[in-house]
């Protein structure tokens, strides 16, 4: 590998752990569970950055640091578990335990138990696996589970329209997450296989991007939106089984108006003139059609 071509490899994974320092000189105190996971990123992106560049000078440094990179991701996928916890609105220093877990398999991996070195594959490094390397991976995948089950449970308990906006920005973060992998791992059987130096650092740039914007106080208001779907539905369900007497049709009138004016008023900003101008009536309609309908306004949550 030359130096040039190492520069050019390592900027994605550089721009990473500069994204990681900044989102770290950000956080608020209290916010520890945001620290652990950027920080484990920002050792991942930072070993992955550093092997690239040493590789155009020591092969032996570059695998060193290929070492590292692969130890953090257990590191990586503890810190999440304990995030995903954490977004659920619950605080226990018991949670902390589970770092025992990447610290045994570190020490498994530097015996060789889980990588037994690594050979170079067109200028890069490849991990051969270990006699126990599967439990690494039955590691990770149990991490990705518990992970989803967190958020179900998540979901299903958070009172807060910003907590639950992250859940959900998470659960959608993760689509994407899904594909790449999934379509990496299935184009490396093929002839048509990414280079890992183009999938790793730009999945890595993606996780530290989401979680970037995830440790911010407030983040884009998912919630609103999910309840007016909801609500969308199940107008459309009552209008699909309704039997159409002059009292349903009311009922249903009233229903989309109140359904109507909820969008408006959350999109105005809960503004009762911009509401009012918005629709073209008077704002004095509006104010009372808000107090017949009881609509209110969800706690104010950063649209950007």
């Amino acid at each position: 590998m030359t130096f040039s071509e190492a520069i050019l490899i390592s900027i994605l994974p550089l721009a990473a752990s500069l994204l990681c320092i900044r989102a770290i000189a950000r956080l608020e105190r209290g916010q520890l569970a945001d620290l652990l996971l950027i920080s484990s990123l920002f050792f991942m992106s930072a070993a992955q950055t550093l092997a690239y560049l040493s590789g155009a000078v020591n092969t032996e440094l570059m695998f060193n640091f290929a070492h590292c990179y692969l130890m953090g991701i257990f590191w990586m996928a503890t810190s999440l578990v304990i995030y995903v916890y954490h977004l659920g609105q619950k605080h226990s220093p018991a949670i902390l335990y589970l770092y025992i877990a990447p610290l045994i398999l570190s020490v498994m991996h530097m015996a060789g138990f889980l990588t037994n070195g690594f050979r170079l594959q067109d200028g890069h490094p490849m991990h051969l696996d270990g006699e126990f390397s599967i439990i690494g991976d039955f590691y990770l995948l149990a991490c990705v589970v518990t992970c989803g089950f967190l958020i179900y449970q998540n979901l299903r308990r958070v009172d807060s329209a910003v907590w639950l906006s992250k859940n959900l920005f998470l659960l959608l973060a993760l689509v994407p997450l899904v594909i790449i992998t999934g379509t990496g791992m299935l184009l490396s059987m093929t002839k048509y296989a990414i280079p890992l130096a183009i999938v790793g650092p730009v999945t890595i740039l993606y996780v530290v991007g989401v979680f970037s914007y995830l440790s911010r106080p407030t983040v884009v208001n998912l919630s609103m939106g999910l309840d007016l779907l909801f609500g969308r539905l199940s107008l459309i369900k009552a209008i699909a089984v309704a039997e159409y007497t002059p009292d349903t049709i009311k009922s249903l009138k009233s229903d989309l108006e109140r359904q109507g004016l909820a969008e408006a008023y959350e999109q105005n900003e809960g503004s009762v003139y911009k509401t009012a101008e918005y629709l073209g009536v008077d704002h004095s309609t509006v104010r009372k059609k808000i107090k017949l309908f009881n609509i209110a306004r969800k706690p104010a949550i950063d649209k950007a």
